[in-house]
């Protein structure tokens, strides 16, 4: 379900090409895709599961991914809050 490394940076520019026409939402792998980078990002340091640099760049990922997302003006209210809380 999670694209590769390789798709995410193609799947993004689709995704902020498709937003800038206004003719554009969000793909189900593309959030999914977020919320594994958020949980990258938010994995507690003392663990080290990942290196700070990667966390950041994780995160900063995630948040771009939520902030197209709620650009795209289809999600609900609750989602819209979720996403913007996690971004």
């Amino acid at each position: 379900m999670l694209p590769t490394a390789e798709e995410l940076p193609a799947q993004l520019a689709q995704a902020e090409i498709e937003l800038l026409l206004g003719a554009g939402e969000i793909s189900d792998d593309l959030l999914a895709a977020g919320w594994y980078v958020y949980s990258v990002g938010a994995t507690r340091t003392g663990l080290e599961i990942y290196p700070v640099d990667r966390q950041l760049r994780a995160s900063q990922t995630a948040g771009h991914i939520f902030d197209l997302a709620i650009s795209s003006g289809f999600l609900v209210a609750r989602e819209q809050l979720e996403l913007t809380f996690a971004g």
